[in-house]
């Protein structure tokens, strides 16, 4: 049963994540954006549970939420905090109907994943002398990229608020300029190795 849902989630997923980069593409979604890549994280144990977002840490990035701040190092920063759980204790007062039937204990427990996977990521960057910009603080399979600026991370993050498990999702990136399949890169082949595994 759980292999059929898999399936059929797979099956979705490239049509779910073209609509999502056409809504994108035309500026019905965020208005005016310029990232390149649009994911989306389905659940499949729950198939009208998606997770969208588009790629892009360093600047405001509405996918995720907008921000004010102008210094890229803040940005980042300010990103990677809305990975924490005090970041969902904040959602929860300020917009508690979102987890309205939701377990807030549970939505916690499957973001610590996605942050395990993340800091495994690294590990194995860090371990394999691989760097963004070639500075050592901050491993990465992708020499010009954080691994958490990929839009797939944030897919994730919006599925599991949504109430997804973090083994459960199936991904699916497009580029949002042509709705063209981009294959998972160096960085989110690590992370999402689990999930890569479930799909094939």
């Amino acid at each position: 049963k759980y292999g059929e849902a898999v399936a059929e989630a797979v099956i979705r997923a490239p049509q779910v994540a073209t609509d999502y980069a056409v809504a994108v593409r035309s500026g019905a979604k965020y208005g005016d954006v310029d990232s390149k890549v649009a994911s989306v994280a389905l659940d499949t144990k729950n198939p009208e549970t998606v997770g969208e977002a588009i790629n892009g840490i360093w600047k405001s990035n509405p996918s995720i939420q907008k921000t004010t701040l102008t210094d890229p190092d803040e940005i980042v920063k300010f990103y990677r905090g809305l990975l924490e759980d005090s970041s969902i204790d904040e959602l929860a007062k300020s917009n508690p109907e979102m987890f309205t039937g939701k377990n807030i204990s549970e939505i916690k427990a499957e973001m610590g994943k996605l942050r395990d996977a993340i800091a495994d990521t690294k590990k194995a960057a860090a371990d394999a002398k691989a760097y963004y910009n070639n500075n050592p603080l901050e491993p990465s399979f992708q020499p010009r990229w954080l691994v958490e600026n990929c839009a797939e991370i944030w897919a994730v993050r919006d599925a599991i608020l949504k109430g997804a498990k973090f083994d459960d999702i199936v991904i699916r990136s497009v580029y949002i300029s042509n709705g063209k399949i981009r294959p998972l890169c160096d960085n989110c082949k690590t992370t999402f190795k689990d999930n890569i595994k479930a799909m094939q």
